[in-house]
């Protein structure tokens, strides 16, 4: 099961430790979250990111791929104020999700043993 959670996560490959116990999959799965949050929030932001270079695999690039669904020009000053708003919605929303994770003391101890080793 343990191996399942790996390969499906890319624990192992993302931050080169042999996941050997579920403890250590919840650890890094939630460390995971964490960066990610953080980073896609700062690149919506549109300032750097801060965290290792490693690529956050789970949850995909944080590179923009803006994609153009129609070419033409109709609309799409609407649809650029349209996801303007959405991107400024996701990352208060982003924020209030670290904020709540963080609550706990318990997840801060956590996050400050992974920081440590």
């Amino acid at each position: 099961m343990i191996k399942s959670i790996d390969d499906a996560l890319w624990l192992s490959q993302i931050y080169e430790v042999c996941v050997v116990e579920l403890g250590q999959a919840f650890v890094l799965f939630f460390f995971s979250i964490m960066i990610s949050l953080i980073d896609n929030t700062l690149d919506d932001w549109g300032l750097q990111k801060m965290s290792l270079d490693r690529q956050t695999l789970v949850f995909g690039s944080t590179e923009n791929c803006d994609m153009d669904i129609d070419p033409k020009e109709s609309d799409n000053f609407e649809r650029n104020e349209h996801h303007k708003q959405m991107r400024r919605m996701n990352s208060l929303i982003a924020m209030e999700v670290v904020g709540k994770l963080t609550e706990s003391r318990k997840a801060m101890a956590l996050l400050c043993l992974v920081h440590f080793n």
